[in-house]
């Protein structure tokens, strides 16, 4: 039996589904997560405040990672300065690495430029998301950088993963 270009046949593989347009895919109408290997799945790591790892002024230092399983995955994260009695003297930078402790300035990076000057405050960076596609099991870090000439600062926050193919 021939069938309309678009039209898929319902079989046990589609769950039921009898009718695609071309280039549209139903998303499901219920709560729940995407399955590890599913369009959808979601990987991510969050640390707090209260966990927020120690920096040394002008080092790259990884906060968090997630480890990701071979496919093409968005990844994105935020990560938050925790400025203790400090005086910022360089831009703050945050960024998604696939290198441990590794600061990458491939455009992708965020940056705050706004100079804490002896304060205690919190800044925080979008690091933009970005498209990651691999063979394999890699894992990708949320590495940031403060510089301070007085004082400490530490940082916290989040990096996730969503399987878009």
């Amino acid at each position: 039996m021939a069938t309309a270009l678009g039209d898929v046949p319902a079989n046990s593989q589609l769950g039921g589904l009898t009718d695609f347009t071309l280039g549209h895919l139903p998303g499901v109408a219920a709560s729940g997560n995407a399955a590890a290997g599913e369009v959808g799945e979601l990987v991510e790591t969050a640390i707090a405040t209260g966990g927020a790892i120690s920096l040394v002024s002008g080092t790259p230092k990884t906060v968090m990672f997630v480890s990701l399983t071979a496919g093409d995955w968005d990844v994105e994260g935020r990560v938050t300065f925790k400025y203790n009695a400090a005086t910022q003297s360089a831009d703050a930078q945050g960024c998604i690495s696939g290198s441990d402790n590794v600061l990458i300035t491939s455009g992708k990076e965020g940056y705050d430029n706004t100079r804490q000057v002896t304060t205690t405050s919190n800044k925080s960076i979008s690091v933009p998301r970005q498209r990651v596609s691999q063979s394999g099991t890699a894992s990708w870090f949320l590495v940031a950088q403060a510089t301070v000439s007085a004082g400490s600062v530490t940082a916290f926050g989040y990096i996730s993963a969503r399987r878009v193919r």
